[in-house]
């Protein structure tokens, strides 16, 4: 009889937990946003100035991209770059906790899926509030990251970012700027809202120089300046 009333209990609790395992693809799915649409402006979401690609933020939704759920986020660079990639800047919703634990990772194409991993980086990042709302309730998140080494991609490879800790949602907010779709892990490819929101930067400034460039290039004005002097005497 104890055993009857253990088993009956296990399952009820078995069945409200189940019954409680509704994931939703994005923010306007899980919240019932039904007219997404801009809402917010430029100001507080832009990308920092040595950017040379992106996807600005386009106010429409967040695609779910958390480890909690099915659902990770994937989007493509529609263009090689014109440098090496040392930092990326990203933008998100939360539904309790901003600051997480993030996968950064990067991936070559496969017949316009995520194919061969680049390389990839799991790191806290706090998040910083830019004033912007969605929908008018949301607050939009910068998130920002500077790669531990510059990585160099070329047009059609692919842009990942999982919040891979926590217990709520968090949504990558939505974007323009490529080709108008990204992969969602649970989904596949969509292009309801555009692609998600993020800006890739860095350059020659941060490619240091090594010693021995320092030293040759001290020694030529060296001796180009005993050459003038002579010259002139």
């Amino acid at each position: 009889m104890k055993k009857s009333i253990f088993t009956f209990v296990a399952c009820l609790l078995l069945a409200g937990i189940a019954s409680g395992q509704a994931f939703y693809s994005t923010l306007n799915e899980a919240h019932g946003i039904k007219s997404p649409g801009e809402t917010g402006t430029r100001e507080g979401v832009e990308c920092p100035l040595n950017t040379f690609y992106s996807h600005p933020v386009n106010f429409n939704t967040g695609f779910t991209s958390w480890t909690g759920t099915q659902f990770a986020v994937y989007d493509q660079v529609e263009s090689t770059p014109i440098n090496l990639v040392s930092t990326i800047t990203f933008f998100g919703i939360f539904d309790v906790t901003p600051g997480r634990n993030f996968q950064i990772a990067f991936y070559h194409d496969d017949a316009g899926e995520p194919g061969a991993l680049i390389t990839s980086y799991t790191t806290f990042i706090g998040g910083t509030n830019t004033g912007q709302i969605l929908s008018g309730y949301y607050s939009i998140f910068n998130y920002s990251y500077t790669l531990p080494t510059a990585v160099a991609l070329t047009a059609g490879d692919w842009v990942s970012v999982v919040a891979t800790d926590g217990t709520d949602y968090w949504y990558w907010c939505s974007g323009s700027g490529g080709d108008g779709c990204v992969f969602q892990a649970g989904v596949g490819n969509r292009c309801d809202y555009g692609d998600v929101a993020f800006c890739l930067s860095g350059g020659l400034n941060d490619v240091p120089v090594s010693n021995w460039a320092l030293y040759i290039g001290i020694g030529l004005i060296l001796v180009f300046t005993l050459v003038r002097f002579r010259k002139l005497v």
